[in-house]
């Protein structure tokens, strides 16, 4: 056999027991099996502060276990617990219940759980099997940790904003992929929905939005669809105090420097 080809197998065989190890380790997790409203012991709100007294850790304490999903069950069949690119204030005035903590701790278990440096609030932190990572934000100020607050973050590696400055209005969401690679997930979430849909949003104030938790500031950057798989930029906002006004209110994405990914 060529010897070439051989150490190519040998690699993909490495790498494939890799991966087969950790699902038998239960290193990635899977979407427990849960009823149709899986509401637990975390509904009621003195059960909820007490979970997150006795798990959450104080900003300056050290890394935490990070909890490893499948990709597509977190950020594509989370039975509505958020969706990426989307702010969660989107959703104020529904009924549906899919973005509270309760509910994501019971698809989603996490203990990867810091309180922000200001005391007003917490993250979740979720890791990927392909090696992303989901930041998950709670405000205790504003309902006890109740509802998922701002938009869902999710990284690929660790960037400031010198990284991203070439970046401009006009420019494509794939030109943006070539300087942080979690763009191509975002690209690849907007194209699971088509043109009517978008337009629908973009009037009621909810454009495809991608998020960019960087290591000097959050950048929020929105695009219009050209059709699939195109999205130009149409506006950028960079704040070097990392919050974010939203559609219900502000919200902080400063995280402790040893989350970040």
């Amino acid at each position: 056999m060529n010897r070439r080809l051989l150490v190519i197998l040998t690699v993909v065989l490495v790498l494939g027991a890799g991966v087969g190890t950790a699902y038998a380790a239960g290193a990635i997790q899977t979407k427990p099996s849960v009823g149709e409203d899986p509401v637990g012991k975390l509904d009621a709100a003195e059960n909820r502060l007490v979970f997150i007294k006795e798990n959450a850790k104080p900003a300056g304490a050290g890394p935490l276990s990070v909890p490893i999903y499948e990709e597509a069950s977190l950020l594509e069949g989370n039975d509505y617990c958020f969706e990426l690119g989307r702010d969660s204030g989107y959703y104020r005035d529904f009924s549906a219940r899919g973005y509270f903590f309760d509910r994501i701790q019971a698809l989603f278990p996490s203990t990867a759980m810091r309180e922000t440096a200001d005391g007003a609030g917490i993250y979740l932190m979720y890791d990927t099997d392909s090696g992303l990572r989901l930041y998950l934000f709670f405000s205790k100020s504003k309902d006890d940790y109740f509802r998922l607050r701002g938009f869902p973050v999710l990284m690929a590696r660790k960037l400031s904003h010198a990284d991203l400055a070439a970046i401009a209005v006009g420019d494509s969401l794939r030109k943006l992929a070539s300087l942080d690679p979690v763009a191509e997930r975002y690209l690849s979430h907007f194209d699971l929905y088509n043109d009517t849909y978008w337009q629908n949003l973009t009037e009621r104030g909810a454009p495809p939005t991608s998020i960019h938790l960087l290591t000097d500031g959050i950048l929020k950057i929105e695009y219009r669809r050209q059709a699939a798989g195109d999205y130009l930029i149409t506006s950028l906002l960079y704040r070097p105090d990392f919050v974010l006004e939203g559609l219900d209110g502000a919200t902080s994405y400063r995280i402790e420097e040893v989350d970040y990914k």
